[in-house]
């Protein structure tokens, strides 16, 4: 599964590389390249913050196959029940983030 932390290289690298290729360009090339990477910088930032939702929703898929080794599944993802019941809350209040949890869980 990809987290936020994973996506950051990953953007970095994609900058650079447009950064490069607006030097190259010339000025009528440099307008189609900057929109580009406007776009490109956009899917990166939408990727990265719902990163957290995926695992979310990975997690509680776990714990709903095996609910015994909830405490394990979530001291695997570096959390807690109280923190898990707390992002659980913030995804509720959000309705996108709500669908998109809700789209990746398991029927």
């Amino acid at each position: 599964m990809m987290t936020g932390r994973a996506v950051l290289p990953n953007a970095m690298a994609m900058a650079f590389a447009l950064t490069i290729a607006l030097v190259a360009c010339g000025e009528a090339e440099r307008a189609d390249v900057e929109e580009t990477a406007a776009t490109a910088a956009a899917q990166v930032e939408a990727a990265a913050a719902t990163a957290w939702v995926d695992q979310m929703a990975a997690v509680a898929n776990a714990i709903e196959r095996q609910p015994a080794a909830a405490d394990s599944i979530l001291n695997a993802n570096a959390m807690t029940r109280p923190k898990f019941d707390s992002l659980l809350y913030v995804i509720a209040a959000d309705s996108e983030l709500s669908e998109r949890f809700e789209g990746l869980r398991t029927k």
